[in-house]
């Protein structure tokens, strides 16, 4: 590994409610293979033992915030920002975990490749409550390819210069779901962005998590449509933000107005394959939506980490 020049990392842990699974994020921190950090957990009102948690940890470099009313995720990695003194902020979700070369790689990518980037973001290993394990690469470094893709990345992967999160004003918390994703649109509008190209983070989307909340998943993709409207227009990607936005619409039970919403997609682009897929099995009611659904993300979960792993032994 190439030596770089000791810089603080404030790394950022929002909890609610997980004492089972905090220890376990602390740890991955912990056991980093860069060691200059600090680690700020902002307690969003837990009622449960997470205190207890963290009185198992003597650790000078880690700080608690508790709040005295719940306010969510983004709101709870603001106030986190507002406390961090590191020249770079790391997120970390407390169900999630990182690899132990994680800050070392991304802060080389800095230093490295991209003097002037305002962030690095890694790829990443994405367990489902299903027990499904799938790797996550994107390579995206511009605004309008990220807008392309009509989804963001895990939190939990970033590593930001803390200035630009000032600059910024952190994470919009207009939106309840989404607001990593909104931060990777504003951020490269002005600023370069970059990655490492490996898997350096578990990510779990457990049951609990607001990536699993579907009212607030239906509120994000609205305000990002709304936010970001005429570039989505001039991009003529609509039908992928309706796409997304009927999906969740009718895994809320919102069967009538997902399927307009797919009518509104089909119009932008009628012979969009994936979008007839759903329209037509939306039509044998949920249950077999959701089956049919989840058979087809194994299958292109095995195939792609199948690929993944040749193209891993191919080098060798």
């Amino acid at each position: 590994m190439k030596s770089h020049k000791s810089r603080l990392v404030s790394v950022i842990i929002p909890t609610y409610n997980r004492a089972h699974l905090l220890g376990g994020a602390i740890q991955s921190v912990l056991a980093q293979t860069y060691q200059d950090f600090e680690i700020i957990i902002v307690d969003d009102n837990s009622s449960d033992t997470t205190q207890d948690v963290l009185k198992g940890f003597c650790d000078s470099r880690i700080r608690c915030v508790r709040l005295d009313s719940h306010q969510g995720a983004g709101s709870a990695r603001n106030i986190g920002i507002g406390r961090a003194q590191g020249e770079f902020v790391a997120f970390l979700d407390s169900d999630d975990s990182w690899h132990p070369n994680k800050l070392s790689k991304q802060l080389e990518k800095f230093q490295i490749a991209s003097k002037e980037a305002a962030l690095v973001y890694c790829g990443f290993i994405s367990h489902s409550h299903g027990g499904i394990a799938k790797k996550e690469f994107f390579r995206e470094r511009c605004y309008e390819d990220f807008l392309r893709r009509a989804s963001g990345v895990s939190t939990s992967s970033l590593l930001i210069r803390r200035s630009i999160l000032n600059e910024m004003g952190g994470f919009d918390t207009t939106l309840e779901s989404s607001q990593d994703f909104d931060l990777l649109l504003r951020i490269p509008k002005s600023h370069r962005i970059d990655y490492v190209d490996e898997v350096l983070l578990d990510y779990n989307r457990s049951g609990e998590s607001i990536s699993c909340d579907m009212e607030a998943k239906i509120q994000g993709i609205h305000k990002i449509i709304e936010k970001y409207h005429d570039d989505i227009v001039r991009l003529k990607i609509r039908h992928l933000y309706f796409l997304r936005l009927g999906l969740y619409q009718f895994l809320a039970g919102e069967w009538e107005k997902s399927r307009r919403t797919w009518l509104i997609a089909l119009r932008c682009k009628p012979l969009y394959f994936k979008l007839w897929q759903y329209f037509i099995v939306s039509l044998f009611g949920v249950k077999i939506f959701k089956y049919v659904l989840e058979l087809k993300k194994r299958l292109l979960i095995q195939a792609k980490n199948k690929r993944a792993d040749s193209a891993g032994k191919a080098l060798f």
